[in-house]
């Protein structure tokens, strides 16, 4: 993508954007006869917004939900099953078909957090190269079982913070010594909410840096009024991060939340119940709502969709 291209992240569209049919298939590589097929024969995305002429646009969490459909059905999956599970079981199944380069690294990972073996999950991480794809199949499942692992009881509060700590810094790390293309405009990561997803702010930096862009982390718990004032700016776009449970504290941010143009709302346990519960709220039709355990596949395709132009203003 052209210099001129790079400096003109949307200000209206980018993050929750709804993007046309054929958009969609170029981004996926998945053929628009499948994705129609798809909506119109298992119902996939009933609420898809149809406009004249029967013109399909399909927002971000639709996309990243077809992307693992459509990555599902390359291993031999019946699209039909597939179209009737939320993110999460698809997600969930999309672990079972781990590329066989990662098997041994995610088994062995969970395994040292099973046993609480500081020393060896260290170890192990030391041994990990920074990838999409190693934070898709072996990073983020090692957050989501930390996260687990406490709220079953089998870890500490103590045991959160260290095993998590070790995590961040290794993305850290990994991440310093990738170079951006200083030319593009910065994309601003920042948490609305002190209890925010670190780790998956932690994983779309390291992406959006792989892939020549320009990243900024404010970290969490900033004013409303700054990051509203960011939002404003448009030389710069901003990535929201809520709390990492869907309780009250995430439904009190959603107010906050519709100040900003197209804001992306990173959640945790339960997203996909409460999208399910409030699916007839209009508040959140302009947000994109992703599972912060999704927040690397979401990041590669946004920026893939960037380098497309399909988020230029």
């Amino acid at each position: 993508m052209s210099h001129t291209s790079m400096e003109k992240l949307s200000s209206s569209t980018a993050f929750g954007p709804e993007l046309q049919i054929h958009q969609v298939s170029q981004l996926l590589k998945i053929p628009s006869g499948s994705l129609r097929n798809w909506q119109d024969r298992y119902g996939f995305l009933s609420h898809a917004s149809e406009q004249g002429n029967y013109r399909r646009t399909y927002k971000m969490r639709d996309i990243c939900h077809l992307d693992t459909i459509g990555r599902l059905v390359q291993y031999g999956e019946k699209p039909k099953v597939l179209c009737s599970l939320e993110p999460s079981a698809l997600r969930a199944r999309l672990q079972n078909h781990t590329p066989s380069e990662f098997v041994a690294a995610k088994e062995q990972m969970l395994g040292a957090l099973h046993f609480k073996n500081l020393d060896g999950f260290e170890s192990l991480l030391a041994a990990v190269l920074l990838s999409a794809e190693t934070c898709e199949f072996v990073i983020e499942p090692s957050f989501e079982a930390i996260g687990t692992l406490w709220h079953s009881g089998h870890f500490t509060i103590e045991d959160e913070h260290l095993f998590s700590g070790l995590l961040r810094s290794w993305i850290q790390r990994s991440t310093s010594v990738v170079q951006a293309d200083e030319r593009s405009r910065e994309i601003v990561i920042a948490g609305l909410s002190k209890e925010s997803h670190e780790g998956a702010a932690l994983v779309m930096n390291s992406i959006f840096r792989m892939h020549g862009l320009v990243t900024r982390q404010l970290g969490i718990g900033l004013p409303i009024e700054e990051l509203v004032r960011l939002d404003g700016d448009q030389r710069k776009r901003i990535f929201v991060l809520t709390a990492t449970m869907c309780d009250k504290a995430f439904q009190s941010q959603l107010e906050s939340l519709l100040q900003f143009r197209n804001p992306v709302v990173m959640g945790g346990r339960g997203i996909d119940q409460y999208l399910n519960e409030n699916s007839g709220n209009s508040n959140l039709r302009n947000m994109s709502l992703i599972d912060s355990f999704a927040a690397a596949r979401f990041a590669e395709l946004l920026a893939k969709g960037i380098r497309l132009g399909y988020f230029i203003a």
